[in-house]
């Protein structure tokens, strides 16, 4: 690996890295709301698909 000295480069710092990232931080309450908001999307769709389904099993069925 070179030296990144001799080419006059530095790391960045937390503020640089942000800026770069686009200003976007999250902290760990943000992120658990956003996981909880995603999970409850999914929940509702599985939940929704389930009564549909015994919707038409149920009209197949009362159709016999």
């Amino acid at each position: 690996m070179k030296c990144l000295k001799d080419y006059n480069v530095q790391e960045l710092n937390a503020t640089e890295l942000n800026e770069i990232n686009g200003g976007a931080t999250l902290n760990l309450g943000q992120v658990l709301d956003l996981t909880l908001g995603v999970l409850n999307i999914v929940v509702n769709a599985v939940q929704d698909a389930a009564t549909a389904v015994a919707e038409y099993v149920a009209g197949v069925l009362g159709g016999l």
